[in-house]
Parts: C-alpha cells; sequence; structure tokens
C-alpha cells in the first residue's frame, strides 16, 4: 500500500511517517499541496493523510481536487488542529472521510488504516 502524507510540519509530517511505515506500508512525504497534487496527476496512492493548514493552499482544495479530478478518489484523513464543530463539518463536507485533531495518537491513525481496509 502507498499511502501520501501532507503537512508543512516536519515533526507532524515524520510522526505520521513513523505510522505509516511501522504499519508496514510506504509512505511519501510532502510539504507542499501542489506538490502532492502534481504526483496525483501522474500516480496513484490507496490513502491520503493531509492537513489544513498549507503554505501554498488549503487541504479542503486538496481534498475537493482530488473528489473532481480521480476516479475514484483515495480515502482522505484529513488530521489538523482545527477543532472547532464548524471545522469538522467543513472538512467533512470537502470530502474527508475521517477527520483527526492534533496532537493524534499513532494508535489512532492505524485503527483508520484497518477501516479503510489497509490491514
Amino acid at each position: 500500500m502507498k499511502i501520501a502524507a501532507l503537512d508543512d510540519d516536519p515533526l507532524q509530517l515524520d510522526s505520521v511517517m513513523g505510522v505509516i511505515e511501522a504499519a508496514g506500508f510506504q509512505g511519501v512525504p510532502f510539504t507542499r499541496a501542489n506538490a502532492l497534487l502534481s504526483m496525483l496527476r501522474r500516480e496513484t496512492f490507496d490513502l491520503l493523510i493531509v492537513d489544513w493548514n498549507l503554505p501554498d493552499r488549503s487541504g479542503l482544495d486538496v481534498i475537493r481536487w482530488t473528489r473532481l479530478n480521480l476516479n475514484p478518489p483515495p480515502p482522505t484523513l484529513l488530521v489538523t488542529s482545527r477543532s472547532s464543530d464548524e471545522d469538522i463539518v467543513e472538512g467533512l463536507d470537502a470530502g474527508a472521510d475521517e477527520y483527526i485533531m492534533k496532537p493524534f495518537d499513532g494508535d489512532i491513525i492505524e485503527a483508520k488504516f484497518a477501516e479503510a481496509g489497509l490491514l
């Protein structure tokens, strides 16, 4: 399984990559949304893990793009520090399959792998 992880915070990205690799998957890290979108035009991923707040565009823009341009779009976990009810609704409405708040426990993401049928 190949999983893309998008987060501009190196510590958060390392943490997510650690969970991906510990589960036995191939992780591909991205620190910019545009780099991930460019790769998605050429390659497929079994799962996306996307942060909301990014320097070049919103993680929600990435999710919306996948829903419009990929058939089928990969399952997507939105991992963010945003925690208001309105944010959760907005993230899910954008097309995220799951909403995980930072800081997160790696077991939660691994449980989402199982839920998505990856384990």
